[in-house]
């Protein structure tokens, strides 16, 4: 069966960690944290991290006593978790396509870094939007951050995200062949009218930055509305 585009991760994530390195920094992105502490006032939510990639936020979680699962397409990254994190914290990580499969868990915080843009058809981010609102409780809350700065409009080619280009390691400068991946930047307005057709709430946007892997993010925080609302 043909890998889907948006798989290629897998092939730079075996890529990276064959040489002993991980391709994100493990600096947890401050806005994730500051979403939990602002909507749930003290309380511990059930939280899914979709693409939770190496780790970096969702181990971070979990060492603060969060009730967190962290869920990838990649299964080397979902191995590479399960190294990372704590023997008993190991079961709370699972290889998931989110845009064919479901969970049977519903959460009350959904956050997703850096997945989205991964995703360049139509179909493929409504099945992801889709996911999120139907794993999310009635008056959840969701966070998902995306590259891009809110004004660019463009998208690589599907076909040649298997092939091997050269990319700059972020915390060495060490200059690799590794998979070119996909990525699809929309501009807010598009991203906005996304959520809206998918059935969320809009609740915050704007620009952040994560340390060295994202100078400059868009995000958004939104909410599926309660059906007694």
């Amino acid at each position: 069966m043909d890998k889907k585009y948006y798989e290629a991760y897998e092939n730079r994530y075996k890529q990276v960690h064959a040489k002993n390195l991980s391709w994100f920094s493990s600096d947890a992105s401050p806005i994730v944290l500051d979403t939990i502490k602002k909507y749930f006032h003290g309380k511990h939510p059930r939280i899914l991290d979709v693409g939770c990639g190496e780790g970096r936020d969702s181990v971070a979680l979990l060492e603060r006593g969060y009730d967190v699962t962290g869920i990838d397409i990649s299964a080397e990254a979902i191995r590479y978790c399960k190294r990372k994190a704590k023997q008993k914290d190991r079961h709370r990580f699972w290889v998931v396509d989110v845009c064919t499969q479901n969970m049977p868990q519903r959460f009350d915080f959904i956050y997703s870094v850096a997945t989205l843009h991964m995703l360049l058809k139509d179909d493929d981010r409504k099945s992801y939007l889709a996911f999120i609102l139907h794993h999310l409780v009635p008056g959840g809350y969701g966070l998902i951050l995306t590259i891009g700065d809110g004004t660019e409009e463009s998208q690589s080619n599907a076909e040649t995200a298997f092939e091997n280009v050269k990319r700059r390691h972020g915390e060495t400068g060490l200059v690799m062949e590794i998979a070119a991946t996909s990525c699809r930047k929309v501009s807010f307005q598009t991203f906005e009218n996304e959520l809206s057709d998918a059935g969320f709430g809009m609740v915050d946007s704007g620009l952040t930055h994560i340390g060295l892997d994202f100078p400059t993010i868009m995000y958004a925080v939104i909410n599926k509305p309660s059906p007694f609302l």
